[in-house]
């Protein structure tokens, strides 16, 4: 969506001075605004022209016809005080750190002046790196208490870039929070190499670029020397990824004495648990685009490049007895699949885009991924 009428309010506060700042109390004051002026909303399935507005303690993001958010500009100075107003058409917004950029029909979301306050902030080295991470094994000397509040303050820097726009160091940011409480000198190597490497790369942007409508990839790494499992999915939206993550969840630290006696191979297991995590931010994501009336069409295809994990969901399959420790995942996902909300097909491990988010890839492997899901300015 491309919208004529994207404006950003920034640092709104109650025009009553009697009441006192509260992001919460501003949010039900901007609730009930709504209520008593009769203005459309996003759960209003009656109307197909939405106002949309997005808040996040005391800046908002309003998108809509130019009209009615116009309108809503107009109510909302009456109760609240707005240290700033700014229009798309005007040029880049800034959004908590973010930038957003229009250019003829595609939008652009952006972290590159963060990326280099950060790096200027910190007097971070800008020397040329392709990857964020070489290694998953972060073992090495503790680091001393300075050292230790600068890793953490580097690290809560990088959680901001990696959850919200830069995918390409998700994977990165989970890997180097398993150090946060006790960081080692590797570990600072590491964080220092993907900073680097966000420098060098400080120009990629996530946009809608593509004519494909949905793509939806899941995939897992499975450590056996750690008895850690990494699962990844991602899901674009005309080459926009509206959702991508990197997670080690407790779950997925099979038993692998049980896993043996089931004879059923534990990354086949991980590739269950990540089809499982991926189906339900799926699911939330659909149910959002039927409230804005975005076009879609059941049943999604989910990819993955696991071939055993994909023949448990088949309806021919001969393992539940083997998976009696995960009925109700394999139940869950073949639910998916009789309903039509789902299907699972398989794709080679080179064109998994997933793979990204749940292990340390080889430079070219690592920047084809990634060049398929971000673009460049």
């Amino acid at each position: 969506h491309c919208s004529p009428a994207l404006f950003i309010c920034d640092n709104i506060e109650t025009i009553n001075s009697s009441i006192p700042k509260s992001p919460g109390l501003t949010t039900l004051q901007l609730h009930q605004l709504l209520l008593d002026e009769n203005l459309p909303t996003i759960y209003d399935p009656e109307r197909k022209n939405k106002l949309i507005i997005a808040t996040y303690v005391d800046d908002i993001l309003l998108d809509g016809e130019e009209a009615e958010v116009q309108l809503l500009l107009e109510r909302l100075k009456r109760r609240f005080k707005i240290k700033r107003i700014s229009y798309l058409q005007q040029g880049p917004l800034d959004f908590l750190g973010m930038t957003i950029l229009q250019y003829q029909e595609h939008i652009y979301l952006s972290m590159q002046s963060y990326i280099e306050k950060i790096v200027v902030d910190h007097q971070l080295s800008q020397r040329q790196t392709h990857t964020p991470i070489t290694t998953e094994n972060l073992d090495g000397n503790l680091l001393d208490a300075r050292q230790t509040t600068f890793y953490q303050q580097l690290l809560g820097s990088l959680a901001w870039v990696a959850v919200n726009i830069r995918l390409d160091v998700r994977y990165a940011f989970l890997i180097l929070g398993r150090k946060q409480a006790k960081p080692t000198d590797t570990a600072l190597t590491q964080l220092l190499r993907t900073w680097a490497y966000l420098h060098t790369y400080k120009t990629l942007v996530i946009s809608n670029h593509s004519d494909v409508p949905i793509r939806i990839f899941s995939d897992s790494n499975y450590l056996d020397n750690q008895l850690e499992t990494s699962v990844g999915h991602v899901i674009l939206l005309y080459g926009l990824p509206v959702t991508f993550r990197s997670s080690s969840p407790t779950i997925a630290k099979t038993n692998l004495l049980l896993s043996a006696q089931q004879g059923i191979n534990s990354s086949t297991i991980a590739e269950l648990f990540a089809l499982t995590e991926c189906s339900h931010h799926l699911l939330q994501l659909s149910y959002l685009m039927e409230e804005l009336c975005y076009p879609h069409h059941k049943p999604f295809t989910l990819f993955g490049d696991n071939t055993a994990s994909l023949s448990f969901l088949s309806s021919h399959s001969n393992f539940r007895k083997r998976l009696k420790f995960l009925d109700v995942r394999q139940n869950w996902l073949k639910a998916l699949r009789y309903k039509g909300f789902l299907n699972y097909q398989h794709v080679p491990t080179d064109q998994n885009l997933a793979d990204i988010f749940t292990k340390s890839l080889p430079r070219s492997t690592f920047s084809n991924l990634r060049d398929q899901m971000m673009v460049s300015l």
